[in-house]
C-alpha cells in the first residue's frame, strides 16, 4: 500500500523515497520486466524495485525495509539479492565502453 501512495502522490514522495522521479519509476520497471525477467511472485515486481531503490538510495538496513515494506528480514533480503543481479545484467547492456578504453 506504502508503494501505490507514494506513487500516486506528490512527484517529491518518489524523489524522496525512490530516487527518481515516477515517469522514470515506471519506465525502469517497465524495461526490467520486459527485458530482465522481473517478475511477480508473492511480491509484485513493483514492490521489488521500489524495495530496492529504498534500500539503495536511502542506505537503509535490511531490518528498516522490513519494517517500511513490511515483509520479514528474510523476503527482503531475498528480493534485493535478486534485484542486484538484475541491475548488473542490466549494467552489462547499459554501460558500454568506449573502445579501447578497457584491455
Amino acid at each position: 500500500m506504502w508503494v501505490d501512495e507514494v506513487l500516486n502522490g506528490h512527484d517529491d514522495r518518489c524523489m524522496n523515497s525512490f530516487t527518481m522521479p515516477k515517469n522514470i519509476f515506471h519506465s525502469l520497471l517497465h524495461d526490467l520486466q520486459t527485458n530482465y525477467s522481473l517478475k511477480h511472485g508473492k511480491v509484485s515486481s513493483m514492490e521489488k524495485l521500489a524495495l530496492s531503490l529504498y534500500i539503495l538510495g536511502n542506505r537503509e538496513s535490511n531490518s528498516k525495509a522490513a519494517e517500511r515494506f513490511q515483509r520479514s528480514g528474510k523476503t527482503v533480503s531475498q528480493i534485493f539479492t535478486d534485484m542486484l543481479h538484475i541491475f548488473v545484467r542490466m549494467e552489462i547492456d547499459t554501460i558500454i565502453p568506449t573502445e579501447g578504453q578497457f584491455e
